[in-house]
């Protein structure tokens, strides 16, 4: 049995993996892992600590290890690999097609922000000698919505929502010290914006309360609400 069909036998994939697919193999299964850390939620019990504690503490082999928790995270199912079937997907104009917030998601990444999960050579924990470059990733911008994100998408998205240079009052941010994203945030408070962080993924302080938040989380809520209620106040007072 060739390498390519013991990995695919490995990985419970639905159809034999080709080696000309095997880039999108590789970047189904690193974002099945990286996803971990923008859920890393008190309420879903800190899902990064369970699955590194899980590959810390197994028995078997680190590629048995491996697999048995990727499986465990993509679930019961086969895994489809084929990166047609993920573009045909998310090119479905249905609510009921896309009510996971795929396509929205996709779009937004592509018009807006950018924001591709890549990897180089020696910068990844997953496969570190493979590549995954940003013009790949790009590609499903433009075989699904027919654009790429660009230079002109930068400026504009700046603009609209300020960037690092936010000239706004009355504003408050959060940012999750463990949310991968937060570097790409305000994350000190300046004249007219308070940025609360907090020990948690990305949302948190806008989730259900949880027996296991940190502290940091739970005074990040006050704030919220308090900032909240101190906009709701002065608008009472400016309609009297």
């Amino acid at each position: 049995m060739e390498d390519i069909d013991q990995v695919s036998k490995l990985f419970n994939a639905c159809a034999p993996l080709r080696k000309a697919e095997s880039i999108y193999f590789f970047w189904t299964v690193m974002m099945d892992f990286s996803g971990l850390a923008q859920s890393d939620l008190p309420e879903l019990g800190w899902p990064v600590q369970t699955t590194c504690g899980n590959l810390r503490n197994a028995s078997a082999s680190a590629l048995d290890a491996f697999v048995a928790e990727y499986k465990r995270l993509s679930g019961d199912s086969c895994s489809d690999f084929k990166e047609a079937s993920m573009i045909e997907g998310m090119s479905k104009l249905g609510v009921e097609e896309n009510n996971d917030g795929g396509r929205s998601w996709w779009y937004q990444t592509c018009t807006e922000f950018g924001y591709y999960q890549v990897s180089y050579p020696g910068t990844s924990p997953f496969f570190p000698q493979t590549t995954i470059p940003v013009d790949y990733i790009e590609s499903f911008c433009k075989k699904t919505f027919g654009i790429t994100f660009d230079d002109a998408a930068i400026r504009r998205t700046n603009a609209f929502y300020g960037g690092f240079d936010l000239n706004a009052t009355k504003v408050i941010v959060t940012q999750g010290r463990l949310d991968p994203w937060h570097r790409l945030g305000i994350t000190e408070s300046r004249p007219g914006v308070e940025a609360v962080m907090y020990d948690s993924a990305h949302c948190s302080p806008l989730h259900a309360a949880s027996p296991n938040d940190p502290q940091s989380l739970k005074d990040a809520r006050v704030k919220v609400g308090a900032f909240i209620q101190g906009l709701l106040s002065e608008a009472e007072t400016i309609v009297v």
